[in-house]
């Protein structure tokens, strides 16, 4: 009987419970949902959701009247100038007194920028800066609602495989969300007109309008800037990792423009690879222990089959950044690491006496313009064989004009992130367009 009496108690305990969980659960059960719905991913969107803007552009075209032409010629207005609206794109804020970074490409050619903030109110945007290489562009909008931030300063690096969210305005269609995850770190991808380096991969969605919107983690920490350049590409997406958004952004509202990344090496290319052929004093490459004759096979995860390989890993990178590089030197494998640096012209001289052969100085002359004069060409130089003479008068480097010495010297720079260098040169009243070819 007791054992009989113990049994039926178990069993009165549990009815009691399964009867007291038939009263009670449905509110419980509720909340245990919500919980469930509400994931690391609904709530990263609800938080930084309203930190996403989208951005609309106007640009000015010319329409032409050929039958007013054709009587009046240009005697007056050969045009009437319209405004029409540009495609749209996407922007994040990233601080409360209104800068919002997106991409360049989204704002080429903008007459008129305006931005999109919460509850779709336009607000007018001028624009800070532009860094094409990186496409990004910095705006700056005033209004006095109080703006949801994503910062830059905070984030882990990111891992292949880890889950990933895009926010932005595919289409027109504002706020949309994908979910995705990292394909691959460091990609470098070609387009019609130039090739971007070490870009995050995606498979979260990024289509047109999807430019400039963020990359977070579930974290809610920004990984990147989405940028759908690659047009091509189905189911594949690109971001601009948050690293150098953030060091383009800081370079771009203190200085107003980006520093190229100076390595201080000229590259040639020959049968057995790309080799160091020249070393600038005191540069990024003389300190971190490179020489003439090392030969590079990789640049950080770049391949190097040529020199516009390495040309665009520079291209793609800042300055204070650090590469790894692989090498071979006397028939041995070697890794080394390179911080990357500012081209200074404090090494000028030798660089245009060691490598460009030739000696210039202000022009104090009258009557000849403006520009350096060629003091003194060395023999077996790449000034001599370009034709340069002494007395001629270097007018422009590449695309910059000279003024003064001092503007050759900053121009010197151009020689380590180029193949040739064109010069403008004047002799006897009659100019020249000569190329230094390395």
């Amino acid at each position: 009987m007791r054992v009989f009496g113990w049994r039926w108690w178990i069993v009165g305990v549990v009815v009691a419970a399964v009867g007291g969980s038939a009263v009670l659960p449905v509110e419980a059960g509720t909340v245990a949902t919500e919980v469930t719905r509400r994931s690391a991913v609904v709530r990263v969107v609800e938080r930084l959701a309203g930190a996403v803007v989208n951005i609309s552009t106007t640009q000015l075209t010319v329409r032409r009247d050929p039958l007013f032409e054709e009587f009046f010629g240009s005697l007056f207005e050969p045009g009437r100038r319209v405004e029409r609206r540009a495609s749209l794109g996407s922007g994040i804020i990233v601080d409360p007194k209104g800068l919002v970074v997106t991409n360049a490409h989204v704002v080429a050619g903008a007459h008129r920028i305006f931005v999109g903030v919460e509850d779709e109110e336009m607000v007018p945007a001028t624009l800070v800066g532009v860094d094409s290489t990186a496409d990004l562009a910095v705006l700056r909008i005033n209004t006095q609602r109080r703006l949801r931030v994503i910062g830059l300063d905070k984030g882990e690096a990111p891992l292949i495989g880890e889950t990933v969210i895009a926010i932005g305005n595919p289409f027109g269609l504002s706020h949309t969300v994908t979910v995705g995850v990292i394909s691959a770190l460091d990609r470098s991808i070609r387009t019609d007109d130039r090739v971007y380096h070490r870009f995050l991969q995606t498979d979260a969605s990024i289509n047109p309008g999807n430019s400039g919107g963020p990359l977070l983690n579930v974290e809610g920490e920004l990984v990147g800037i989405n940028s759908a350049i690659y047009a091509r590409g189905e189911g594949i997406g690109f971001a601009i990792p948050r690293p150098r958004v953030r060091r383009v952004v800081h370079a771009l509202t203190t200085e107003g423009w980006v520093s190229p990344a100076w390595a201080g090496w000229l590259l040639t290319a020959g049968d057995r690879g790309v080799s160091v052929v020249y070393i600038a004093p005191d540069s990024p490459s003389a300190r971190a222990g490179f020489v003439v004759g090392d030969r590079l096979l990789r640049l950080g995860r770049v391949a190097v089959r040529g020199v516009d390989d390495v040309l665009a890993v520079l291209a793609g990178s800042l300055p204070k950044e650090e590469l790894t590089v692989t090498f071979v030197r006397e028939g041995h494998r070697h890794e080394g690491r390179l911080r990357l640096g500012r081209y200074r012209s404090k090494a000028a001289d030798s660089i245009a006496r060691t490598l460009l052969g030739l000696v210039v100085t202000d022009w104090r002359g009258r009557g000849r313009g403006r520009g350096v004069v060629v003091q003194r060409v060395i023999d077996g130089g790449w000034a001599q064989q370009a034709g340069i003479r002494p007395g001629d008068l270097i007018r422009a480097v590449g695309q910059l004009p000279l003024s003064r010495k001092q503007d050759f010297n900053d121009a010197l720079g151009l020689v380590f992130s180029q193949r040739s260098l064109p010069l403008e040169v004047e002799r006897d009243g009659v100019g020249y367009l000569l190329r230094l070819q390395w």
